[in-house]
């Protein structure tokens, strides 16, 4: 509107994924249904003109509030570009910071997504991790499966064993962003 871009949807009660999860009450088509919901969005939504996420600098910049010592930093510091650069290569889609947080199961079973950040652009994985890798209630075999889904709805051809080996390192990059949260 008049230049500028508003994000609007209908509005829906219901219950945080997050929570669903926490409860034990979240179901596997929830999960699938969400999975699919971001493939759907990270195939619509244009990348172009946006940065894309310096892990590196995010990683050293949470640790460093999480009081943690510097030594230990500074060894995270130098190890973290290998997992970093096995991200190259792997599909670059808005974010959508994916978290269970911001996903809402709603009264009919529908996922309402909330909170779309798609202010940068991010490996595909990242999301899949922000869905999964919060809670310990979901299986790693479930998790494989969830981001199969997340893969088959983005319409694309990937080599799977290069992108469930991109998945696990997004999970070892969200864990040391997030450090300092938890």
């Amino acid at each position: 509107y008049q230049g500028l871009d508003y994000y609007v949807m209908e509005f829906a009660s219901g219950e945080l994924l997050a929570d669903r999860i926490k409860e034990g009450k979240t179901t596997r088509e929830e999960l699938e249904d969400s999975a699919d919901f971001m493939g759907v969005l990270h195939r619509a939504l244009e990348t172009k003109g946006l940065p894309e996420r310096d892990y590196a600098r995010s990683i050293i910049e949470k640790l460093n509030t999480a009081k943690i010592p510097q030594q230990t930093i500074e060894k995270i510091d130098s190890s973290i570009n290998v997992v970093i650069e096995s991200l190259e290569g792997i599909l670059k889609v808005c974010n959508l910071d994916s978290h269970p947080r911001n996903r809402i199961v709603d009264e009919f079973g529908g996922i309402v997504g909330i909170d779309l950040e798609i202010d940068r652009i991010i490996p595909v994985t990242m999301d899949t991790a922000n869905l999964l890798d919060q809670t310990t209630r979901i299986s790693y075999g479930e998790k494989e499966h969830i981001l199969d889904v997340h893969l088959n709805a983005l319409k694309i051809e990937v080599d799977r064993s290069l992108y469930h080996l991109a998945y696990l390192n997004s999970v070892v990059i969200r864990a040391l962003e997030i450090y300092s949260q938890v």
